[in-house]
């Protein structure tokens, strides 16, 4: 047999979009103000670690609750020593918040795009699973998973929206796209076509960015 070593393998910060980084440990909350064992809290730290290592110290500190205070200690300890960016640090204002500071607001109903989305089919790891009897592939036995981020232009200009303003900014759009498709083509001369071209690419462009 062959010599085989085992290795931790320290999995921390997964960038779920281009403005969001997440531990993705749901176990964590359960562990810390149900069991009182703080042991999680060294990943949390770790993570923040990593960043004023990448990015330079936070300018402002600040917390509300105990776990923010045990956080705040170990990073503390953790980057003592730790060489940092000669740069300016990019991060100016860090906030620790405790879950348990608020267990309101995540019962409330959430009205944005993503927020209505993650209600009703619960995205985990930036993932959402459609059932199967929507209908999205031939298959209705199969649910379909779909990831969600920057990358849909669609989801990315009405992702942050509320959502009655999410319904009026896609209809509009749509309505500028149809008027565009409905365009006789063949009765423009050149200069129209010229400018017809540069407003179809303008509507488009602005669309998907």
């Amino acid at each position: 047999m062959g010599h085989v070593e085992v290795q931790s393998l320290d999995i921390d910060l997964v960038l779920l979009d281009h403005d969001i980084l997440s531990l993705e440990q749901p176990e964590i909350i359960r562990s810390v103000f149900l069991h009182r064992d703080y042991t999680s809290l060294h990943s949390v730290a770790r993570s923040i670690n990593k960043l004023i290592a990448q990015f330079g110290h936070p300018t402002n500190i600040y917390g509300q609750g105990s776990a923010a205070k045990i956080v705040d200690k170990l990073v503390q300890t953790m980057s003592k020593g730790q060489e940092l960016p000669k740069t300016k640090p990019l991060i100016g204002n860090f906030i620790l918040i405790d879950r348990n500071v608020d267990f309101i607001t995540p019962l409330c109903t959430q009205q944005t795009y993503t927020g209505i989305l993650d209600d009703w089919f619960n995205s985990e790891c930036g993932k959402i699973t459609f059932p199967g009897e929507l209908g999205i592939t031939d298959d209705v036995t199969k649910p379909y998973k779909y990831i969600l981020n920057s990358d849909d232009k669609i989801f990315k200009f009405v992702r942050d929206e509320h959502i009655q303003v999410t319904t009026q900014k896609l209809r509009t759009k749509l309505t500028e796209i149809n008027s565009t498709n409905e365009t006789e083509l063949e009765k423009l001369d050149a200069k129209n076509m010229k400018s017809f071209v540069k407003v179809l690419f303008l509507k488009y462009k602005t669309c998907l960015n």
